[in-house]
């Protein structure tokens, strides 16, 4: 009897390079003297811009999928990716803030750092859920030559799609890393974020209304 197809889990790998990039970001802020603002500023926009990626991808890719198979799941995500938007807007004003004020006024990039450690634990609770929930869910109810028809679909329309772990390849285990092909060492700049971080529902997508 031949082994079934390893289920394609659309999630863990690109979550584990974002949780990365999102705790670098809030360690270089912590780690940051006011007059070191401008680089703490740029750590945040980098990792900023990779959720900001990433979350273009999902609403192309698997948003379309969850209102098919999971209408009441797509509600809920995209009821959390409103709301980690607005908290993503409100930590680049806070960037920008203290951009504007330090190193006159120190608090404003210890107030940063606070500001990104909230961003992060409502990311986390947001990634896990995907992870836990919505991805155990999707292999119930979708068959599986539509998850691997769905990621052909992606890796042609986004080549360059690996380059999010050639950025963060500390975070995934060895294995990972030939799985997706890519080595130790980080080469790739990531993007920088300046506006608003998730894209707005398309026209016809269902929203939870709230």
């Amino acid at each position: 009897m031949q082994d079934a197809p390893p289920l394609i889990d659309l999630y863990t790998l690109p979550h584990k390079a974002i949780r990365a990039a999102v705790a670098h970001a809030a360690m270089t802020v912590g780690a940051t003297d006011p007059d070191g603002i401008a680089e703490a500023a740029s750590a945040v926009g980098e990792a900023l811009g990779e959720l900001a990626a990433h979350a273009a991808h999902e609403e192309e890719f698997i948003d379309p999928l969850l209102e098919r198979r999971l209408p009441d799941a797509a509600i809920e995500v995209a009821e959390q990716h409103r709301r980690l938007g607005a908290t993503i807007d409100g930590v680049l004003r806070q960037r920008d803030g203290a951009l504007a004020v330090a190193p006159e006024q120190p608090g404003a990039v210890l107030g940063l750092y606070r500001a990104l450690q909230r961003l992060a634990a409502e990311n986390l609770l947001h990634l896990d859920h995907e992870e836990t929930v919505v991805m155990p869910a999707l292999w119930v109810v979708t068959p599986p030559h539509e998850l691997q028809e769905l990621m052909a679909s992606f890796r042609a329309a986004h080549p360059d799609a690996a380059a999010l772990y050639r950025r963060w390849p500390a975070a995934l285990a060895a294995t990972e890393r030939r799985l997706v092909g890519v080595g130790e060492a980080s080469t790739v700049p990531a993007p920088e974020r300046q506006g608003p971080s998730y894209p707005k529902p398309r026209s016809g997508a269902v929203t939870s209304g709230r």
